[in-house]
């Protein structure tokens, strides 16, 4: 069954689940960056230096994973 020619009923299901997702994650961050609000900006970098390097590796990591 389409919803229109081509969308099926599946991708309106997780084209929901994914913009509940979004917007969940927004609103995390939101609170998230309230709080950071107090913090001096060389903590700041500093914070940012190793999670830039987490995120590096994490990508990496995925793709040495699902690379055939």
């Amino acid at each position: 069954m389409y919803i229109s020619k081509p969308f099926t009923w599946v991708d309106f299901a997780a084209i929901c689940i994914s913009l509940l997702w979004a917007v969940l994650i927004f609103i995390t961050a939101d609170k998230l960056y309230e709080k950071l609000d107090a913090i001096r900006l060389r903590n700041k970098v500093f914070l940012s230096i190793p999670a830039f390097i987490l995120v590096i590796f994490f990508i990496v990591l995925l793709n040495e994973l699902f690379s055939w």
